[in-house]
């Protein structure tokens, strides 16, 4: 599936857009900040960047001047009503800069994204319809007490997996049972319940000690590490973390 890298204020605007995009493409959410951009710009590698003005009273410039002196050759899309995209009319002197303006249909913001990637309506429902079908979707929950980790991974996940998220420990040890999933990727440093209390509850139990257990974790030094390892967990990821490497970790706990 093409990828997507939709950045605006984390609102129930980007909500929208991104449950308007998510059964059609691979979408990461990313906020107006110009680190976090650079950042998710090296791990998402998207094939096209949607810019969400509405609900940014104060927009800054500098994210539009990054993503041009960046020089990288994927278009961008911006949405607002046309006096907002106004204020960055010189950066759509080139084709890689477009604007959408508001109010917009579903069906016009599917079709724009779907011309610009080059794709046709009956050949992106045949892509999902293979991604989606090519085997049976197991389920994965994810437990971070980042909002914005759960949403990106969430997101990551959700065309090949059903995915669960719990923002502490003891939210997952509720959840656990009712939704039963078949692995778990499990933040490391939380607080009041950390991860390796949460791995140790979940390894009392007998019906959930054999549930593959990934951490996530981000502290790259050597003892950090080490310590994680010692847990024996299924597998750990480091923060934040690119596509690949996370389905690539899923795909050898799961046995896939």
């Amino acid at each position: 599936m093409k990828k997507i890298l939709l950045i605006g204020e984390l609102n129930k605007a980007i909500e929208n857009l991104n449950e308007t995009l998510i059964l059609d493409f691979q979408v990461q959410v990313c906020s107006m900040g110009t680190e976090e951009i650079k950042v998710m710009l090296q791990i998402a590698k998207p094939d096209l960047i949607i810019v969400s003005l509405i609900g940014s009273y104060e927009i800054n410039e500098a994210i539009f001047k990054l993503l041009a002196e960046q020089r990288i050759k994927i278009p961008i899309l911006t949405i607002g009503t046309e006096r907002e995209c106004a204020q960055y009319s010189q950066y759509y002197e080139t084709k890689q800069f477009e604007a959408l303006y508001r109010p917009i249909l579903k069906r016009v913001l599917l079709e724009r994204c779907y011309s610009i990637l080059g794709l046709s309506e009956n050949n992106k429902k045949q892509e999902v319809y293979e991604w989606y079908n090519k085997k049976q979707k197991k389920s994965i929950m994810v437990v971070d007490d980042s909002s914005l980790v759960l949403r990106n991974i969430k997101s990551m996940l959700e065309p090949r997996y059903t995915v669960y998220v719990a923002n502490s420990g003891k939210q997952a040890l509720k959840f656990i049972p009712e939704k039963k999933p078949d692995m778990i990727l499990l933040d490391y440093e939380m607080p009041k319940m950390d991860g390796r209390q949460t791995l140790e509850k979940i390894r009392e139990m007998e019906e959930w000690k054999d549930i593959p257990v990934v951490f996530l974790t981000g502290v790259a030094d050597r003892q950090h590490i080490y310590a994680v390892l010692q847990l024996e967990p299924a597998g750990y990821i480091l923060k934040p973390p690119s596509v690949d490497k996370i389905l690539e970790v899923i795909e050898e706990a799961l046995g896939e």
